[in-house]
């Protein structure tokens, strides 16, 4: 997600929109088809799992990016 995200700022920062944009479409497909699918079962988990502050913490963090994010075709 990183190294798509920047990937997108530097292109536009150049003035390369259609690297920027497919930079952009390619971190959304990847949220989509991966991230989207197992990451907020596996948050909800470790949340379950877990007694310890940092775990819950880190669950909590990792389940509100993905929910900030949604895929593509939900927008």
């Amino acid at each position: 997600m990183y190294y798509l995200t920047n990937k997108a700022a530097g292109a536009a920062a150049a003035g390369q929109s259609g690297i920027a944009d497919e930079a952009l479409q390619t971190r959304e497909m990847f949220l989509g088809r991966f991230l989207n699918r197992w990451v907020p079962g596996f948050c909800a988990r470790l949340r379950e799992g877990t007694e310890h502050p940092f775990y819950r913490g880190l669950a909590e963090c990792l389940a509100a990016f993905i929910a900030e994010a949604p895929p593509a075709e939900a927008r």
